[in-house]
Formats: C-alpha cells, structure tokens, sequence
C-alpha cells in the first residue's frame, strides 16, 4: 500500500461520499470492483487484466457467456479468487464500430448505470476506474467528465450505497478528478444552502433568486466539464457572482437574515476566479495543489506525494 494516495471525500448529494484513490482499484478495499471491457470480453486492458489474473479464468468464462455484450451494459459476476470483493461489474464503455474507441456519452450512461445497480444489491461500497483511458483511448478529460457527470444527481436515489472510490494510477487524472468535483461540491451546496433559504425571503425577489440558481447550475455544469476552458468557468462565475451581488443589495435594504447565504455564494464565486487557472493544464508531480472552494479548514492535492485533506465547518 505504500505509495497510495487518498481523499478525504465529497459530497454531490445524498448519502453517499465519493472519494478519490491514486493507487490499484484492487487496493480500495470496496465491497464492488468495476472494469471496463470491450463487448467481445477480451478482457485486454490493464485493469481488466490485473482483475482477471487475482479473480481466476472462469470469470472472462462467465462474461462470455453472455455473447457479444452491448455498449452501455453491465455484466456482474462473482469475484472469484478476490478476497473482500462481493462482486465485479463489467462494463462495456466502447464501440466495435468506433474501432473500440470509448464514447463519452456511454462513461455517463455506464457510471449512472453501476452506482444504481450496487446500491440495488444493497453493497456498502464500489469502485470505478477511469473508463475508456487506456486501450479506449478517451482523454483523461472526457473520462473524468463523463464520471462526474453520471455521478451527479444520481446519490439521492441510493438507500444502501455509502461510499463511491475513483480509483486511478496515474497521478494527473487523480489530480484533475480531485480539483473537478471541489467546484461541483462547493456550488451544489451553496444552490442547497439558497433553496432552503427560500422560505425566508420575499416572494417578490423569486424571480431573480431563479436567476441566481439557474446560473449557479450552468457554473457547476461548467466546473464538472474537464474539457472547459479557464475563460469559460471565469466568465461563469462572474455572471453568478453578479447576480448575487444584486440579490444581496436588494436583501439588504429589506434587512432580510438570509443575506449570509447569498454572501456565501459571492465568495465561492470569487474563489473560483481567484484560483481558476488551478484546474488547467498538466498537473506536474508534486505539484497541483487544490484551493479549498467550501471555507472549511483545507485542501492539499500534491500528486507527488503525501496528500493532506481536513475537512472542517462550513465556516
């Protein structure tokens, strides 16, 4: 185990924390192991390999039996040899007449698809690997987009799932998965954060609070896209902030207790900018660290080392 990295983790909603892990998916100790497989279950990728050599042959057997398996399924079978793995999800990320290329839409469809399916088995934990990056030849953006977004939105229809764990080797993708989903948690709670404030304001200002809202979720939108620019997230923000700077003013001349919320929404928005050129570009080894974008206590990403996160209050 030495040499691994790991989160603290996050929450996109829900009960279920999602963690990070910068080491072998065979190392996360989850109740359920992903790998991604082409639709002839040639198991040929690293992964894939690595999980049928410590399961056992009669693994692949089983998958095979299934025939050509469609892009988007899953196939679960027993863990074989594997000691603490319940069960093992194949997933099938690419296309036979994309030349097995992995498609970006089908690392939504199939994350989505494994989280609902171990919580429907009622497993505690799983563990995903960065789909389609290796012989699926997907860019290390698309797959952590596309994670990301199959995770979003998904955790308040789980009732057994506690624990989701990314599980990658290589050093940058842990890096940028771990910068990504800080912006989508921070502003997924300043949205939650402005909804159950509601009640207290002004029905009058409910126009301009679905404003501030609307704009909130296209800058999270933004945040979970690894494929955007540092502009586009910029200009996001600042949109986002200048509408709560209009609802903060307007809050304040009616002396309404909710301002602190909006003022939490400004700051987000501003730490966003202030660090955005954080979530661009290669992240060097022993670099890449992550600004705290949730004002709790601190969070540290270097790649190349230790990694030190403290999640703390909100304030």
């Amino acid at each position: 185990m030495d040499g691994v990295i790991g989160s603290a983790g996050y929450n996109l909603g829900g009960r279920v924390l999602v963690q990070a892990w910068c080491g072998r998916i065979l190392e996360t100790g989850a109740a359920v192991v992903v790998t991604s497989i082409g639709s002839r279950a040639s198991f040929r990728g690293s992964i894939a390999r690595s999980i049928l050599e410590a399961a056992g042959p009669e693994i692949q057997t089983e998958v095979k039996r299934h025939g050509l398996v469609p892009p988007g399924s899953v196939v679960i079978t027993h863990a074989g040899a594997l000691t603490g793995v319940r069960y093992l999800f194949h997933t099938v990320v690419t296309r036979i007449e994309n030349r097995y290329r992995a498609d970006p839409e089908l690392i939504v469809a199939a994350t989505r698809r494994c989280i609902l399916l171990a919580d429907l088995l009622q497993q505690p934990s799983i563990a995903l690997p960065a789909f389609g990056t290796g012989l699926g030849r997907a860019r290390k953006e698309e797959a952590v987009e596309g994670i990301i977004s199959g995770l979003s939105g998904v955790f308040p229809l789980c009732t057994s799932l506690d624990r989701v764990i990314f599980a990658t080797t290589n050093e940058q993708v842990f890096a940028l998965f771990n910068l990504r989903v800080l912006v989508v948690q921070a502003l997924l709670q300043r949205e939650q954060e402005l909804k159950r404030a509601l009640p207290e304001l002004p029905p009058a200002l409910y126009g301009l609070i679905g404003e501030l809202l609307q704009q909130m979720e296209r800058a999270r939108e933004t945040g979970a896209n690894a494929a955007t620019d540092a502009v586009a997230l910029q200009q996001q923000a600042e949109a986002m902030i200048s509408l709560g700077q209009e609802l903060q003013q307007r809050l304040s001349r009616e002396a309404w207790a909710p301002a602190n919320t909006v003022q939490w929404i400004i700051n987000t928005g501003n730490t966003i900018i202030e660090n955005v050129n954080h979530y661009f570009g290669p992240v060097a080894a022993g670099g890449g660290d992550a600004v705290d974008l949730r004002g709790s206590q601190g969070a540290v990403i270097k790649p190349g080392g230790r990694v030190e996160q403290r999640f703390g209050s909100r304030e």
